[in-house]
């Protein structure tokens, strides 16, 4: 808490899954850190995940976060291989006690050693939360 109106988290998370299904599943394992990745449930992996995020208060009704994270997924007894880069930022504006509306940007990126598993996202989003 470098002040009150600003705070940083980092956050570290390794996770590994011995999977011992015979069938295939669709379902994903939750991991701890947001990441853009699925990790699945039948499949036996190690996931390596850092994030840093800050947020930052300018004023009682204008906010700022911004978070970057690494996420590495290595699938145990093949090698198969995934990372990928997480970056986002949102800004907040509280209207009144009960709006607040919020702008959000994300960028992803997945980088995979096995064919069409890589990808690359820009995401834009406006949104209003009211609470009541």
């Amino acid at each position: 808490y470098p002040t009150r109106e600003w705070t940083w988290t980092l956050t570290v998370d390794e996770t590994t899954n011995i999977a011992n299904q015979t069938a295939a599943s669709n379902l994903a394992l939750d991991i701890a850190a947001q990441s853009p990745l699925l990790v699945p449930l039948g499949v036996s992996t190690r996931t390596t995940a850092v994030n840093l995020q800050t947020d930052l208060a300018i004023t009682p009704q204008l906010s700022i976060t911004g978070r970057v994270g690494y996420t590495r997924l290595v699938y145990l007894d093949t090698t198969e291989l995934q990372e990928a880069w997480l970056a986002y930022t949102a800004l907040n504006y509280k209207l009144r006690r009960d709006i607040l509306l919020t702008l959000e940007y994300q960028y992803s990126q997945i980088v995979a050693n096995v064919p069409l598993a890589s990808s690359t996202r820009n995401y834009l989003s406006l949104g209003a939360t009211y609470k009541f």
